[in-house]
């Protein structure tokens, strides 16, 4: 009965923890969608440039984002310690690394922009693209500094701090995307701000996330539970100052900076290799027409909105792992995460029903296009088998991040996606010579388009699922029977 408590109370901690993360989560793509609909009521071109920035922006934030994420584990395992003079120390040395990070990726930006140049589209288009680009990057390093606040409301369980300021920037979007998209001016002679067009989204977010950042802070100071643990320590922490986050470099900055990049880099890599998929397949069916691609984006959409309950659940995960096991109780960590694990897939075959049940009808919402609507309609009951593969790899993975293991999972991640999916998706999907050769030796189906990558994407996200699980319990085995032997062994 005890261990039925145990889990029944965990499951409850855990979905309290990760219905916050969940939400803001969601809010966050809508703001996507916001700029999307906004942009696209000035132009088509316009729209097409914000999508070509957004695609380039987000596969630096989110690369970023994940390097910082590291910190959330090890806060985490510090909380679950009650060491907290050491989480300021952490939270200090995370926002310095976090500057650090950031400088790399606005070096990788140069990069990126120059992509966006050689694009073969109309060179307007290019250029609002490279603007919104760089009007977001002006909120780089407030990302990379949000991204460490994020981590202590969420290793502190206080996550719905992060679904208040995400709440209020959604609502900061919509007047500011106008603002920027129309600009301001007092008469015909007088402009305040200029009219930017489809950039203008990029600025606006820009300032959201400064925005957010502050407000975020400014909540977890007014926090007197969070201050008096983490303020009211011995006056030597060189950190703190009058009940602020200080800009001091902490003593031991160079071991944290040390433990957050062997952490976080495999975290960025594994992230980059993932959205790097998403975002190529795209490209890759183009040449197939835009019956396909539009297809395929209406899939993706679907997928990635339900992608937030087991993203959401991840993060809880993470947390409450490395909580338990600087509780020194790993016992109870094994069973978190199991428990977690357990718990998304269940939503995942929740998700799975009501996109299957839905698929003919979800398509309308976005075309009336009857080509468009047909394929769309069988390609989201491969996106509903998908949610099931995605759930079990991103909660494993959110475990392994509890353990601080992150090497082992992105080389799993990068072999699942680059070894297994995107060649499976050219043998199904494509004429190839690979697959010319292979139809002499097997049988093979004509070649499916985006179908054909879909079931990829299902095959690479399965084999991620089950090598990413069979790594946990592998861990968790490992550990529970060294602590069992340590428990009898002689002194």
């Amino acid at each position: 009965m005890t261990k039925f408590n145990d889990i029944f109370v965990e499951a409850k901690r855990l979905i309290e923890l990760a219905l916050p993360i969940i939400l803001s989560l969601s809010l966050s793509c809508s703001m996507s969608v916001i700029d999307t609909v906004m942009t696209g009521q000035v132009s088509a071109q316009d729209l097409a440039a914000v999508s070509i920035g957004a695609a380039g922006w987000n596969l630096l934030f989110l690369t970023m984002t994940a390097v910082i994420m590291a910190l959330t584990p090890q806060l985490a395992k510090l909380f679950g310690e009650r060491n907290y003079s050491a989480i300021l120390d952490w939270v200090c040395g995370g926002r310095w690394f976090a500057l650090l990070v950031t400088s790399v990726f606005y070096a990788a930006s140069v990069v990126t922009l120059y992509a966006i140049s050689r694009l073969d589209t109309a060179p307007g288009t290019i250029d609002l693209a490279s603007n919104y680009l760089l009007f977001i990057l002006l909120g780089l390093p407030a990302a990379a500094l949000l991204q460490v606040h994020k981590s202590l409301s969420e290793s502190s369980g206080n996550t719905k701090h992060i679904l208040l300021v995400t709440g209020i920037g959604v609502l900061l979007n919509i007047p500011l995307n106008y603002l920027f998209i129309h600009g301001l001016s007092l008469d015909n002679q007088t402009v305040l701000i200029p009219a930017m067009g489809g950039a203008g989204c990029g600025m606006a977010s820009g300032i959201i996330f400064w925005l957010t950042l502050i407000g975020l802070i400014q909540i977890q100071k007014k926090d007197k539970q969070l201050t008096h643990k983490i303020f009211n320590t011995d006056d030597s922490n060189d950190c703190k100052h009058r009940n602020n986050f200080s800009w001091t470099v902490p003593k031991e900055f160079k071991t944290i900076a040390s433990q957050l990049a062997k952490v976080g880099i495999p975290i960025g890599l594994a992230i980059f290799a993932e959205v790097s998929v998403f975002t190529y397949i795209p490209l890759v069916i183009a040449h197939l027409g835009k019956i396909q691609v539009a297809s395929h984006q209406i899939a993706l959409n679907v997928s990635s909105m339900m992608f937030m309950i087991p993203l959401g659940m991840s993060q809880a995960i993470t947390v409450r792992t490395g909580y338990h096991l600087g509780r020194g109780s790993p016992q109870m960590a094994q069973m978190v995460s199991r428990t977690g694990i357990a718990i998304a897939f269940l939503f995942g075959i929740a998700s799975m029903s009501l996109i299957m049940l839905n698929s003919n009808s979800i398509p309308k919402l976005y075309t009336d296009n009857e080509e468009v609507l047909l394929l769309a309609s069988s390609l989201l009951i491969l996106a509903a088998i998908f949610q099931l593969s995605d759930t079990v790899q991103v909660t494993a993975a959110g475990a392994l991040r509890g353990y601080q293991l992150t090497t082992i999972p992105m080389i799993l991640t990068l072999v699942s996606f680059w070894v297994i999916a995107i060649p499976v998706g050219y043998i199904l999907g494509l004429e190839s010579d690979v697959r010319s050769y292979l139809e002499t030796i097997i049988y093979l189906p004509d070649p499916m388009g985006a179908k054909g990558f879909w079931i990829a994407l299902i095959s690479g996200l399965s084999a991620n699922g089950l090598l990413q699980t069979a790594y946990l319990f592998y861990i968790q085995t490992r550990r529970h029977t060294a602590t069992h032997q340590d428990s009898f062994s002689p002194l």
